[in-house]
């Protein structure tokens, strides 16, 4: 089955290419150890050469969107050992990812530690969500930014993506946090200036530092900040 294999802070996530397929959702608390590469027969000790492949043991995982029908998720309580081939690029800086995520869950690393100290997760997503505004995401060569890279995220029901947000005198720009051993920049999403007919101050949690954007196309963006300051 082809599709796409995510990294997520708390799970691997396949979304297969046929929408009549479902999304499978492995947590990691749900694996029986972390993910190893592996190979056609099934040995565990395989490349990380492209072409080879992931290896995920899992004793639960969820289904959803079966038949691209939203509806309640199905959870399938049955040991199952999936394995992801990597097509156009080796799995090596996935892997080290995963274990680290992996580790990082099952010591309680998803959750923030006390006293403001950083949680280990944000230890490791920190070189992805450190990477500056790539000026070749500019609509207009000649555009220059008013603000500084914003740290934030791009919140919708389902996911929240970590990156960036730029200001300019027309639009307003927000980069994605760049990919497992990316070394460029991703492309950016934007909004024009003359499309936005309003803003209001929003909560994320119990955090006071989101911006929701509404567009003339009767839409909305919701943009998370790390600080009050920031979204000001």
């Amino acid at each position: 089955i082809e599709g796409r294999l995510r990294l997520c802070s708390n799970s691997l996530v396949f979304e297969p290419d046929d929408w009549s397929r479902g999304i499978i959702r492995c947590p990691f608390v749900r694996m029986e150890g972390s993910p190893t590469a592996g190979s056609v027969n099934g040995n565990s000790s395989g490349s990380c050469d492209i072409g080879g492949f992931v290896v995920i043991k899992c004793r639960r995982h969820f289904v959803m969107k079966a038949k691209n029908v939203i509806g309640p998720f199905e959870s399938v309580n049955l040991r199952t050992v999936f394995r992801f081939a990597f097509v156009h690029s080796s799995p090596a800086h996935f892997l080290e990812m995963a274990q680290a995520i992996f580790h990082s869950d099952k010591d309680g690393g998803g959750f923030p530690e006390k006293e403001g100290r950083k949680s280990p997760l944000e230890t490791i997503l920190k070189p992805m969500t450190d990477r500056p505004f790539d000026a070749s995401n500019f609509v207009d060569v000649r555009e220059r930014p008013l603000t500084g890279n914003l740290r934030c995220s791009l919140v919708s029901p389902l996911i929240s993506n970590l990156g960036c947000a730029i200001v300019t005198k027309s639009r307003i720009y927000f980069q994605p946090a760049g990919g497992i051993g990316g070394s460029v920049a991703s492309r950016a999403t934007n909004w024009a200036l003359d499309d936005i007919v309003g803003s209001a101050r929003r909560y994320n949690g119990l955090k006071d530092s989101s911006v929701e954007i509404f567009l003339k196309n009767k839409s909305s963006v919701l943009l998370s900040f790390g600080i009050t300051q920031d979204r000001e």
